[in-house]
């Protein structure tokens, strides 16, 4: 009880001092439910940067798969010759 006082008294300050009250508001109700814009963004940028690692390795796997194939094909061809 007394915390949530505390928040209460400190966003009513934060609100009364402010000279953009409306942004002021949603930044503390965005603060209490837990939204943070930049912590979205880093999240988003992180989730690129894990797709992007993601493909690369796809694509190394891939290439290694066809290269192996390849030689299976040649090594194949040569018993048959």
């Amino acid at each position: 009880m007394v915390i949530r006082n505390t928040k209460v008294t400190e966003h009513d300050k934060l609100i009364l001092n402010s000279h953009n009250k409306v942004k002021t508001t949603w930044g503390v109700i965005n603060k209490e439910s837990g939204r943070n814009k930049k912590e979205v963004k880093y999240k988003l940028q992180k989730l690129k940067v894990k797709k992007s690692l993601i493909n690369k390795l796809l694509l190394k796997l891939l290439m290694s798969i066809l290269l192996l194939l390849q030689k299976m094909l040649k090594d194949t061809v040569k018993i048959l010759l």
